[in-house]
């Protein structure tokens, strides 16, 4: 999966930098923005045959926890992957 992930943020790094996606499309809402914090990324990803699995996986292991917290008519409104690079101050 990481690789995934990574592969997104580099196919939506070039995305951005062309124009062809906004930053708002590209990446979620944290505090500093992302574009304000070198080397750090809130990535919003799909939900691709990868990430059904991904997730598909961690409720069938954990659905209990989360619909007890959650309640069991909740919804996934946002999925991303919080990327720094190493080292990163903010860290």
């Amino acid at each position: 999966m990481r690789e995934h992930v990574l592969l997104k943020l580099d196919v939506t790094i070039d995305a951005v930098s062309k124009g062809d996606v906004t930053l708002d499309q590209a990446y979620g809402a944290i505090a500093p923005p992302a574009q304000l914090v070198p080397d750090r990324w809130n990535l919003l990803l799909d939900m691709d045959p990868m990430m059904r699995s991904a997730i598909g996986s961690i409720l069938d292991k954990s659905g209990d926890v989360f619909e007890d917290a959650c309640g069991k008519d909740a919804m996934l409104c946002d999925l991303s992957a919080l990327i720094s690079d190493p080292g990163i101050i903010t860290d």
